[in-house]
């Protein structure tokens, strides 16, 4: 079976049978902040590979289909018999844009039991309460996020993930990944994020 909505082996950071779903970047990032446009790691890698810019936009597409949860879920049925695929990040690019497309991914989740699902968003105006226990969800901010906007609720329920800036120290009692290994290292060695007990920062690279 040939994957057309996940992604595998092209992100160096991550273990070899982790699959990602990305979206375009900017366009599905309502909550973008000035940090986001000024460092976007997505942008860069959409300018330096046309291809993956292209399946973004396919994805998109995707999403808005009534059979997107069957398809994904067959896609995923794949990773698992052939790659032992355990975990899943959802978003590398791009975010959860609305509610409907964020109750897709709860249903995605809840047929795949046996999968951790991963998500990053500063979409912090959707209702996550339906999200079961092996979605981890986190709200992504950094130094230029309003913090009135992160409702008190979702810190609680779903920790934070926040992005130091160079020059800038993280926040207290706040964890982050310490692997060792330079290659394929997260969700094989480090399993901090994928856990979802505490909240992370990510050093600026």
């Amino acid at each position: 079976m040939k994957l057309k909505l996940l992604s595998l082996g092209n992100n160096r950071k991550l273990a070899e049978n982790i699959p990602v779903f990305n979206l375009p970047q900017g366009k599905t990032c309502s909550g973008k902040t000035a940090v986001c446009q000024k460092i976007c790691y997505a942008l860069k890698a959409e300018r330096m590979y046309p291809s993956a810019a292209a399946m973004r936009a396919r994805n998109l597409l995707a999403t808005k289909r009534d059979t997107f949860v069957v398809e994904m879920i067959a896609e995923l049925d794949y990773c698992i018999a052939h790659k032992g695929t355990k975990y899943v990040r959802i978003h590398e690019s791009g975010d959860l844009y609305s509610q409907s497309y964020l109750d897709k991914w709860i249903e995605i989740a809840k047929e795949e039991p046996e999968i951790t699902f991963l998500a990053y968003t500063k979409s912090f105006h959707l209702n996550f309460d339906g999200a079961p226990s092996n979605m981890k969800i986190y709200a992504s901010t950094d130094s230029s996020t309003v913090r009135d906007i992160v409702s008190a609720e979702m810190v609680v329920k779903h920790n934070c993930a926040h992005i130091v800036l160079k020059g800038e120290l993280p926040p207290n009692g706040y964890h982050t990944c310490q692997h060792t290994d330079p290659k394929h290292y997260c969700g094989s060695q480090c399993e901090l994020c994928w856990n979802g007990q505490v909240s992370v920062y990510f050093p600026q690279h």
